[in-house]
């Protein structure tokens, strides 16, 4: 008896060892397969040194635009940012790709504000307070070899990309003097998530956080995107995708004194505003070589029309004074011309006859 219970033990401690073993192997792939990962993303100093070339100075441009957008995903010309909304294989939409570099430590967020935005250390987001605050679940692990050291694991499932449904973007458009351009440039992403209230009844934004456009470009440099359904091939980066502006995004807001975004409250009022902007925005570049380059006040639209009508009587009697004036010089010239005209002689009588002259005598 005692013979089988040494074997039986001696089982049990093999089968308990191999499978501490297969443990211990698997954590290895997996550390080894993280640290490939992050190799493979880590930025080269030829990456860093492009990703700077790319990045305009504007700190001294003679002008400059600040433009907030609204970039609605959900519209057609944007859906190369949202598809795919989980990730499948390699293949990751812009917010995905966005949460995984922050969840990885690989960039910087910082915290959202509607009144201002803060890019300063003092104001960088805490990875578990975004995930606390936004209810996304993640489980803990220790790093082995510290103790105080904690890993932040996230699955793909628990990542909320489908609620992912839209972006802030700040704009900034400038004319630069060294080249002589007038170029955009995006300064930063805001990702925002549309969940459902309490009854379920309203759908609410929930803007995440801020990350500046110049810590992602070298990685979205590197992931492909498909931009039409007629052609599937890869030919275009998420990066090319934003330079050649091929997304739609609505004005919200625009940098003023006051800090005020566009009134919301009338439909037909804020089209028209932001109607105006982009034409501002249009036409300014050919304004630049003109040298006529004048500022739009923001007073009512009633002082412009009153403008227009006096404007528009002004020329419509300046018009009627020279149709007058032509009239009259037409008819005196016509007049002239009449009296001037030469009158036929009168015919001289064919039985006239010879007159004889008489000499006086005295």
């Amino acid at each position: 008896m005692k013979m089988y219970r040494y074997i039986i033990l001696a089982i049990l401690l093999t089968v308990l060892s191999g499978s501490l073993m297969a443990q211990e192997e698997q954590e290895r792939t997996r550390s080894r397969e993280r640290t490939d990962e992050n190799k493979g993303t880590e930025l080269t100093v030829r990456a860093q040194a492009m990703n700077e070339q790319l990045t305009p100075k504007v700190n001294h441009a003679p002008w400059q635009r600040t433009v907030y957008r609204f970039v609605d995903l959900k519209e057609e010309k944007n859906l190369p940012l949202y598809y795919p909304p989980q990730p499948v294989g390699n293949d990751m939409n812009l917010f995905t790709t966005i949460f995984r570099l922050m969840a990885e430590g690989k960039i910087s967020v910082y915290d959202y504000s509607a009144e201002y935005e803060d890019f300063s250390e003092n104001n960088v987001s805490n990875l578990k307070d975004i995930l606390d605050k936004n209810y996304i679940l993640y489980k803990e692990e220790a790093v082995p070899g510290n103790s105080k050291a904690v890993a932040i694991e996230i699955d793909n499932s628990d990542i909320p990309s489908e609620e992912a449904l839209g972006f802030y973007m700040k704009e900034m458009w400038y004319f630069d003097q060294q080249t002589s351009t007038y170029n955009s440039e995006i300064i930063s992403l805001c990702p925002i998530l549309f969940r459902s209230g309490e009854f379920g009844d309203d759908v609410a934004r929930f803007p995440m956080f801020w990350v500046t456009y110049e810590s992602i470009r070298p990685y979205i440099s590197k992931t492909p995107v498909v931009t039409s359904d007629l052609n599937n091939a890869r030919t275009l980066t998420l990066d090319d995708y934003f330079r050649k502006r091929m997304y739609n995004g609505e004005i919200y807001k625009v940098a003023n004194m006051m800090n005020r975004s566009l009134d919301r409250s009338n439909p037909d009022s804020l089209k028209a505003e932001q109607d105006r902007i982009e034409k501002q925005l249009e036409t300014f570049s050919k304004a630049i070589w003109t040298g006529r380059v004048e500022e739009e006040s923001d007073s009512t639209d009633v002082d412009a029309n009153i403008d227009k009508r006096s404007s528009k009587g002004r020329s419509s009697s300046t018009a009627a004074g020279r149709t007058s004036s032509s009239a009259k010089s037409s008819s005196s010239s016509k007049a002239t011309k009449s009296s001037s005209a030469k009158a036929p002689k009168a015919a001289r009588p064919a039985s006239a006859a010879p007159v004889n002259s008489v000499r006086k005598t005295r």
